[in-house]
């Protein structure tokens, strides 16, 4: 079994990664953990380990100092390193001081545990049966192949690729080693034989793969500049591309933007790989949801379409982009639940930031068929759904029809008659629905006195809000909140406190 330390500062991510990896499915065991560099010295010098996992950024003694007095020592360990993506200038300096391996703390979070760890137990293995590793140490011009080539890709959790050799067969290549290699889980390799067919035979792949496209959720990235690199460095680059900007680059065709050229990667690092007019790839953007909390932009086109620009262009992490989407399912689910009647719910799942494009599409094709179809224009729907927003936003408010007309710049005759034709009731009537929504909602998640929601939902006069409300519920707010709460009966004049 490969013995491993593990090193973070961090007390929590220490216990959550020793308990979250497949330590034994990858052969290896945890032999100890240590909260800093020298804690973990210490350690070294009484036990034997096959494996130190050390985080980069630790107080007392950082990742890099370790693994250089690991170095003079003479320690005989292998070294893997934990990272966040501003740390990428750190990773450089431990893969050059001999680390095998670093993980972004990225990968982590998104569960690929299995992927990861194995990815490092093979190379320690290839060392121990002494094999040359396929990462750093490998010379420059060991790569045989021809300058061009192209990567398989893809961050489906479960991936596949028995399709691979018959879509190069089906381009007339050889679908065998050397010239296609799997260098880790969901990454192949294919580089054509030197000479001057090369160019014509990676035409003839791209082909094959746009009438064949046999696999969804792979993804193919042309390369060129493989000669300048070595195969280590081919391989390193590779994956900071597929972990950093594949979420972001995949398209629904599965043709990346390329040429992909590694030595030119590695002179610029994943740093520089944003997209022209957003932060560097290195500062995961993070979106407003606020503009996109009101729904009206749903039924203008236009808007629609400047508000997925909006968000093509942000650079947000997979987590931050998925919240974001939750977030807004579930303010368009409470808002169209009261129009139309319509349940939204988040996507079920998200491996590509295209998927999040095409939620949104179909979201908001589902709202206006729900809708139904308006005789009114695209301006004046817009102008009434803004009106209901402000109905949510205001509610504590003294919002009236007259009011909400003049901050869409409407009539208040035509607003009326627009809103009820849009929205099926009249404002008023919308307003008390909505208020009584939030009452009931208050009633059961908060222990707040009757006053202090009757205030929050707009109703200053509290005899007027208890009225209101047993006129809606058949029962008092005191009433309604034993009955929910507890589920026990209720006497009718109970009161309220």
């Amino acid at each position: 079994m490969i013995q491993v330390l593990v090193v973070d500062d961090d007390k929590l991510v220490r216990k959550g990664l020793i308990a979250a990896m497949p330590w034994k499915e990858c052969g290896m065991e945890v032999a100890g953990e240590a909260a800093n560099g020298m804690k973990a010295l210490e350690f070294l010098e009484s036990h034997r380990v096959d494996l130190l996992l050390t985080d980069l950024a630790m107080p007392v003694m950082t990742g890099i100092e370790l693994i250089r007095e690991v170095r003079r020592r003479n320690i005989p360990v292998h070294i893997a390193v934990l990272t966040l993506h501003q740390d990428f200038e750190y990773i450089q300096e431990a893969l050059r001081l001999g680390a095998i391996d670093y993980i972004a703390k990225v990968q982590l979070e998104t569960e690929r545990f299995e992927e990861v760890l194995g990815r490092i137990a093979g190379r320690i293995r290839e060392v121990q049966a002494g094999q040359p590793a396929v990462e750093p140490g490998a010379g420059e011009g060991d790569v045989q192949g021809a300058e061009c080539g192209a990567a398989f890709l893809t961050l489906l959790p479960d991936a596949d690729a028995a399709w691979l050799p018959g879509l190069l067969a089906g381009a007339g290549e050889a679908p065998a080693a050397p010239q296609l290699q799997e260098l880790e889980r969901g990454l192949w390799l294919w580089q054509p034989a030197a000479g001057a067919g090369a160019e014509a035979a990676l035409s003839r792949l791209e082909e094959q793969w746009q009438r064949q496209r046999p696999a969804p959720g792979w993804a193919l990235l042309e390369l060129s500049g493989l000669r300048r690199s070595s195969p280590g460095e081919v391989q390193r680059a590779l994956r900071e591309y597929k972990d950093h900007c594949l979420f972001r680059d995949m398209r629904l065709d599965g043709r990346l933007p390329g040429p992909f050229c590694p030595a030119e990667w590695a002179a610029c690092g994943w740093k520089a790989a944003g997209e022209p007019g957003t932060p560097a790839a290195g500062a995961s953007a993070v979106l407003p949801a606020e503009p996109w909390l009101s729904p009206e932009w749903i039924h203008s086109t236009a808007r629609c379409t400047e508000m997925k620009q909006r968000l093509a262009a942000a650079r947000m992490a997979p987590a931050a982009l998925y919240a974001l989407l939750y977030t807004l399912a579930g303010s368009w689910g409470r808002f169209f639940r009261e129009v139309a009647g319509l349940e939204i719910r988040p996507p079920a799942g998200m491996v590509y930031r295209y998927e999040a494009m095409q939620w949104i599409d179909a979201t908001s094709a589902e709202v206006r068929q729900a809708m139904g179809r308006s005789t009114h224009s695209e301006e004046v729907v817009e102008a009434v759904m803004k009106s209901v927003h402000l109905i949510h936003e205001e509610l504590g408010g003294e919002m009236t029809a007259q009011e909400a007309a003049r901050r869409v710049h409407m009539s208040r005759s035509h607003f009326s008659e627009c809103f009820k034709a849009i929205v099926g009731c009249t404002f008023n009537e919308y307003l008390r629905k909505v208020r009584m929504a939030k009452a009931e909602e208050f009633l059961i998640h908060t222990d707040k006195p009757v006053q202090w929601i009757a205030e929050k939902t707009g109703y200053l006069d509290e005899k007027y809000f208890r009225r209101t409300f047993r006129e809606v519920t058949g029962l008092l707010p005191s009433e309604y909140r034993q009955l929910r709460k507890q589920g026990g009966p209720v006497s009718p004049d109970g009161g309220d406190k």
